[in-house]
């Protein structure tokens, strides 16, 4: 939903319904050849709701851009509503959508002027998809599934006129939140949608494009059989969110031709070869360096394969940032693994790769301001004397990096960079990676609880692999090592002869180890111990060691072998060039 839900809601040229402008093409449309109001309404129960209002049948018509004909023709009511506005409470029209099943009203779901919904449930109560009934009939082979009411509304808008008569629409009842049962008769499969769905030659999972609705498309897949299901994504772009959008921005025929180009779905972490065509063909065939453009973000091949050099060349030995892959940063408390992962992302900001958005949880706006100040002017802020220069990198952050460091109860870090994905979409920009900085401040929504169960760990890394391989953006996770009884020192050794502190490895991240089995690179940052004037100290300088490799194009492992000293003055780490011990194969 993408707009206030008002009475008297003002169109997009700021006219209220009291002054509607005249209707365009798409909007005359949608009036056309609409009987009288008692001639449209089909069903006779109505239970305690009235018919809409003209200012709610102008919110859906001229705001929306749903068809009267199909508003009334699913019998959308409204009802006196109390809400909340200005310290008082006022009855205001809200919308009703009911859920009919066998021509009898089972439920009916109250949508109210701030976008929240309860339901009534009538005798007996039943869990259905809105619009059942509707797939009723030996023509229904195609059924598209949306996640919301208006949704549905938006896809029978568009399919009114163009006679596809085969095609039943059904909207989810419970949005992305609940998706089981759907071939359950006493659940969402009751009341005819079993036997539709098993019947049906295609299904067309038209949930919105957001981690939310990703996972609820894989989820009815799952249970509907992935080998008759297209996900529809919306957009010439991909650009929108879900099927109203698209109809607000683009037409019905843009739905139409979204349907017409449903994509063949596979379970999470199951490839086609077909998806890799263009890229294997680019490979052995073509420039490597030509923009494949059926990609997401339209990268080429060899940055798809080979990545990105982070900055420093001691480390492009062993490591590149690919996008559509993860990495998972670990070290013990202090050793600077925050502040060496901010320079990568400074030093990937300098190859104008794209835009970072940072979840940074573990220190203020102004830190990290005067942080990523300190490291593009290079040196300390008492040192910052020229205004002109800070101003030009002010400017010159503000264009490559966006941060946010707090999360509310309800807010999910993945929905949060995918508005900010498709923002950066509709600008022709790109989003190159993610930081989550660290993990263990995440939350699950549902619960407020900390993350640190191991199967919600594992669900967690799933979905960021699917998001990051989607999108084509990398994405850094910072996650904490758990206490260091079982830490292994780096050569080996115990006591005094160890000569550094034992250091964790992507198995003591606390919580889970799928850390190491799911993440395609792992980093270990850490430090050596020296002797200072007979005194064993930890060193200033910083040990990356190189501890997972997926992708053997962008890596290889190596332990002790890339090591940096921090630059206090410029306030960041320049390599130290070293032999030291390999492990693995160099990459091609």
């Amino acid at each position: 939903c993408h707009s206030s839900l008002r009475p008297g809601a003002a169109s997009a040229d700021g006219a209220s319904s009291a002054a509607r402008p005249a209707f365009t093409s798409e909007q005359t449309l949608a009036r056309a050849e609409v009987g009288s109001r008692d001639e449209m309404d089909e069903f006779p129960s109505m239970g305690p709701f009235k018919p809409l209002s003209d200012d709610l049948i102008d919110y859906l018509v001229v705001e929306r851009r749903l068809s009267e004909r199909v508003v009334r023709k699913n019998n959308v009511r409204c009802k006196e509503q109390s809400n909340m506005s200005d310290g008082m409470v006022k009855m205001v029209p809200a919308l009703v959508f009911l859920y009919y099943a066998d021509g009898e009203i089972r439920a009916s779901k109250i949508r109210t002027v701030n976008k929240g919904f309860y339901w009534v449930n009538h005798s007996p109560p039943a869990t259905i998809f809105y619009g059942v009934d509707r797939l009723k009939g030996e023509q229904i082979d195609t059924i598209v599934i949306t996640e919301g009411e208006i949704d549905k509304l938006s896809v029978d808008t568009a399919l009114e006129n163009a006679g596809l008569n085969n095609y039943g629409v059904i909207s989810l009842p419970h949005g992305a939140g609940n998706v089981s049962g759907v071939l359950d008769d006493q659940a969402l499969g009751g009341f005819g949608a079993k036997l539709a769905l098993t019947d049906a030659r295609r299904v067309l999972i038209a949930t919105d494009c957001d981690p939310g609705g990703e996972d609820a498309a894989h989820k009815l897949a799952d249970q509907i059989g992935y080998e008759k299901c297209e996900r529809i994504r919306w957009g010439e772009r991909q650009q929108w969110k879900d099927a109203n959008e698209t109809l607000v921005k683009e037409g019905r025929e843009a739905i139409l031709r979204d349907l017409r180009r449903g994509e063949e779905m596979t379970p999470p972490g199951m490839r086609s070869f077909d998806e890799y065509s263009m890229i294997l063909n680019a490979r052995m065939f073509e420039d490597p360096d030509t923009v494949l453009e059926g990609t997401a973000q339209n990268f080429t091949m060899r940055q798809l394969s080979e990545g990105y050099h982070p900055g420093w060349d001691n480390l492009e030995r062993h490591y590149r940032v690919v996008p559509g892959e993860v990495t998972i940063v670990t070290g013990p408390p202090g050793s600077g693994k925050s502040e060496w992962l901010l320079s990568l992302v400074l030093n990937l900001c300098k190859r104008d790769v794209g835009k970072f958005l940072l979840f940074e949880f573990e220190t203020t706006s102004t830190n990290l301001n005067l942080q990523l100040l300190e490291k593009r002017l290079e040196k300390r802020a008492e040192a910052m004397t020229d205004k002109d220069a800070i101003d030009e990198a002010i400017t010159w952050l503000d264009k490559h990096i966006l941060y946010k460091n707090d999360l509310g109860p309800d807010d999910d870090v993945l929905e949060i960079a995918d508005q900010f994905f498709n923002e950066c979409k509709e600008r022709d920009e790109r989003l190159f990676a993610l930081v989550i900085d660290p993990f263990n401040f995440l939350t699950q929504p549902e619960t407020g609880q900390t993350m640190n169960d191991t199967e919600v760990i594992s669900e967690w890394l799933s979905k960021i692999k699917r998001f990051a391989s989607e999108h084509k953006v990398h994405i850094f996770v910072v996650a904490h090592p758990t206490k260091n009884r079982s830490w292994v020192p780096e050569n080996g050794k115990k006591g005094k002869n160890a000569g550094a502190p034992p250091a964790p490895s992507l198995y003591d991240i606390a919580g889970s180890a799928h850390w190491y089995n799911k993440t395609d690179m792992g980093i270990v940052v850490h430090r050596p111990l020296v002797e200072v004037d007979g005194q064993t100290c930890e060193s200033h300088e910083l040990v990356v060691d190189v501890q997972k490799v997926r992708n053997k194009e962008a890596g290889r492992l190596g332990k002790g072998a890339v090591r940096f000293g921090f630059d206090s003055e410029k306030r960041g780490y320049r390599a130290i060039d070293r032999e030291a011990e390999f492990a693995g194969k160099p990459g091609r």
